[in-house]
């Protein structure tokens, strides 16, 4: 799938003309691609979704429990997990329409942001959306300087970081299971 996926982007990509780079960033991601018109209700849509999920901090919580844990202390686990996905998808799609495909960020940022402060979601969800917030000023402040004449997409940068990120995770955690 991947492979054939990858063949009809590439042919898109070439039948696009003019169009390429943009294209190519977008799926890249960089945030040199502004739509100013869109930041209003973007940002309108991110921010109210993100007050959401801060205020559904405890029932996250209960969540990272376990279902059977989270249902005998009273939550609604069903309803909980649709909150949990429509405000996840509500955020990413902001953050894709806007930037494009910027790779690592949404696993990354959360991941280290828990390793560094924690499981309680009254912290981790502002902490996330600040520490996001800043690898993308950095990473796209280094794009937009490491090469003389020409911007680099973020989300290349993004990969160099999230994907040894997780092999180190994925290697640490190997080594706790039992077989």
């Amino acid at each position: 799938l991947n492979a054939f996926f990858s063949a009809l982007i590439s042919m898109l990509l070439f039948a696009s003309g003019q169009d390429m780079p943009r294209i190519f960033f977008w799926l890249a991601g960089s945030l040199g691609l502004p739509e100013t018109r869109l930041f209003l209700p973007m940002g309108l849509i991110a921010f109210s979704t993100f007050i959401i999920l801060w205020l559904f901090a405890h029932p996250l919580n209960l969540m990272a429990l376990g279902d059977f844990q989270a249902y005998h202390l009273g939550l609604d686990v069903e309803k909980m997990k649709w909150v949990a996905l429509i405000c996840a998808s509500l955020l990413s799609a902001v953050a894709v329409s806007m930037s494009g495909m910027i790779g690592f960020v949404g696993m990354f940022v959360p991941h280290a942001s828990r390793l560094l402060c924690g499981a309680n979601h009254r912290v981790l969800v502002p902490i996330c959306a600040l520490s996001g917030g800043v690898l993308l000023m950095l990473t796209d402040t280094i794009a937009r300087i490491a090469l003389t004449g020409t911007e680099l997409p973020v989300g290349i940068l993004t990969a160099f970081i999230g994907a040894p990120f997780f092999l180190w995770l994925l290697v640490r955690n190997a080594r706790m299971l039992p077989f």
